[in-house]
């Protein structure tokens, strides 16, 4: 019995392009998302509202959000440049 298989290489630069485009679109969708669930929650009209650095728990108690979750949110925000961090001292 003889094997039946494609004996062609696999271009490794091109299946990387592919990947980094693929991570790219689906991070991109995620963010799209949560931009989605801030404005719903009102999460960036109510950081706009007080007009200073809010914690994750500061703004999970004004929204009647969980912290966790709000922890996750801002993170990613901030890793995407639509809010800005600013770390404690």
């Amino acid at each position: 019995m003889k094997a039946n298989f494609d004996s062609r290489k696999i271009d490794e630069q091109k299946l990387g392009e592919f990947m980094l485009k693929a991570m790219g679109d689906v991070t991109s969708t995620v963010s799209a998302m949560l931009v989605i669930i801030g404005d719903r929650l009102h999460l960036y009209q109510t950081m706009a509202k007080l007009g200073r650095p809010v914690t994750s728990e500061e703004l999970a108690k004004m929204t009647n959000t969980s912290e966790r979750l709000i922890r996750e949110w801002l993170a990613n925000q901030a890793a995407g440049g639509y809010i800005i961090y600013d770390p404690p001292n």
